[in-house]
């Protein structure tokens, strides 16, 4: 079809013949949202996908729930086909530290505008580099991924101060040191949605982030479990 845009293929048994297929369609060229989630397509079928040239209108892929490995974290950071995408979903992905540094040394990914990570084993370590793709970051999910305070103080310590409207931290036991660690990071100006549920925080950690010179004027704060 000729007015196709968006294209979700979630939970629907996709694998690398399914990629080919995909590749050599003429609607693909037009689309602008390409959703894969719950496939388990693994590194074959990804390498497949981003190397497809039809994919230069694409500005919106989701790949949550694949098993994707740093391997396939480096080959979508090297396709020079994804340099549109303003939004990448790759939660529920084993990256780890190698994946996020692949990810986040691509010469093409500079334009994102959301990036999903939630439950991807990153480390705290690996939040430093982060910075070089937080040019338009608006929205960042960092949920389940147990990095502590080290991980927020990373954050707090990159070089680009991202323009955030929506932080994830939920469930990565940042605690009280955290929270007040959080606060001092300049990123949290033009926040709205700032979630940190089950994370240990307690009311007198909570203080100094809510009292922050740095925060803006949110409208969601999620604190569930704390």
């Amino acid at each position: 079809s000729q007015s196709l845009r968006q294209l979700s293929l979630a939970a629907a048994g996709v694998n690398a013949t399914s990629i080919e297929v995909l590749c050599r369609a003429e609607a693909l060229a037009l689309l602008e949202s390409l959703t894969l989630d719950d496939n388990s397509l693994g590194s074959a079928a990804t390498q497949l996908l981003v190397g497809a040239r039809a994919l230069g209108r694409l500005r919106h892929l989701s790949l949550a729930r694949n098993r994707l490995s740093p391997t396939s974290a480096r080959d979508l950071a090297h396709s020079p086909h994804l340099r549109g995408l303003a939004s990448l979903d790759l939660s529920n992905n084993p990256l780890g530290h190698d994946g996020l540094v692949e990810l986040a040394r691509s010469p093409y990914l500079t334009h994102l505008e959301e990036l999903g990570l939630a439950r991807t084993y990153v480390t705290p370590p690996a939040m430093g580099h982060l910075s070089t793709i937080f040019s338009h970051l608006r929205r960042l999910s960092l949920a389940g991924n147990n990095l502590g305070s080290g991980g927020v103080e990373a954050l707090r310590r990159c070089r680009t101060c991202p323009p955030l409207e929506m932080l994830d931290l939920s469930g990565n036991e940042v605690g009280d040191e955290g929270a007040r660690a959080l606060g001092e990071w300049p990123a949290l100006a033009g926040l709205r949605d700032l979630r940190l549920g089950v994370n240990g925080i307690r009311a007198f950690g909570l203080r100094p982030l809510l009292f922050s010179p740095h925060l803006g004027p949110l409208r969601r704060l999620t604190l569930d479990g704390n």
